[in-house]
């Protein structure tokens, strides 16, 4: 095992799991409604809802077109983040229940009546069988050190036809590797996101710098450090052919 792999499968759970809920339920707050943050959600997502999450317009497209044909759903969200995606998923006409959890236990001020949050580590939680139609994951699953596990209490926690769609990126062609090697055991389909997430980030990496004052002069630096800071990591993970992002489809 090398030096990273460890240090990422030590270290940074630690590290998540002691400051990790109390740092975003904060930042939550914080962008919730700041028309600074949900103006530069609407250039880079193409959404006013607030969302903190590496959705490009093309892969909430993607996503919204393989939820919007289906008959009616319950829906589980893990890793609600800030809530605007839960939000906007349980205003469909198809959906009729939707659960958001997320560690940091935020609540959006405003949400759908038929939109429930609650607060709960996504590696701690118990399913039971055949309680949803539709579950999604939206960049949290790199959080989860047991995610065969993880993978199989949720495809468990399905009703017949249902469908886990999962969003998320590699920084390294190791961990690329080792989740598909993963996820060889299961029913699943795989859809590359790589050059459309290479224009992603520079495009927010431009925007992000078109914003620089505003974000600094509505109290956003700390946001503003954090998305650079990102930038900077998935720009140079290109720019070094490491970089990767998908969308994975799992049924039972």
């Amino acid at each position: 095992m090398s030096l990273r792999k460890f240090l990422n499968k030590t270290i940074g759970p630690i590290f998540w799991s002691s400051y990790g809920p109390d740092l975003f339920f904060k930042l939550y707050t914080k962008i919730e409604d700041s028309k600074v943050f949900l103006d530069y959600c609407l250039k880079l997502h193409g959404t006013t809802s607030c969302t903190f999450n590496m959705l490009s317009p093309t892969q909430r497209d993607f996503f919204f077109q393989n939820i919007t044909n289906k008959e009616k759903l319950i829906v589980l969200e893990l890793g609600h983040g800030p809530g605007g995606l839960a939000c906007e998923v349980g205003q469909l006409n198809n959906c009729e229940k939707l659960i958001g959890i997320d560690y940091s236990g935020f609540i959006p001020k405003k949400h759908p009546r038929n939109v429930h949050f609650f607060k709960n580590d996504l590696g701690k939680i118990n399913f039971e069988s055949k309680q949803f139609d539709l579950i999604y994951c939206v960049d949290s699953f790199y959080h989860i050190q047991k995610k065969e596990r993880l993978i199989k209490r949720i495809l468990n926690a399905l009703n017949e036809n249902g469908e886990f769609i999962l969003f998320c990126s590699f920084t390294n062609e190791e961990e690329r590797i080792d989740f598909f090697e993963l996820i060889k055991k299961f029913n699943v389909q795989t859809f590359d996101f790589t050059e459309d997430d290479r224009d992603y980030w520079s495009k927010n990496d431009n925007l992000l710098k078109a914003m620089e004052i505003d974000f600094k002069a509505n109290y956003l630096s700390d946001v503003y450090a954090m998305r650079e800071k990102e930038i900077e990591k998935f720009k140079s993970a290109h720019k070094n052919q490491e970089a990767s992002r998908f969308c994975f489809i799992f049924k039972n």
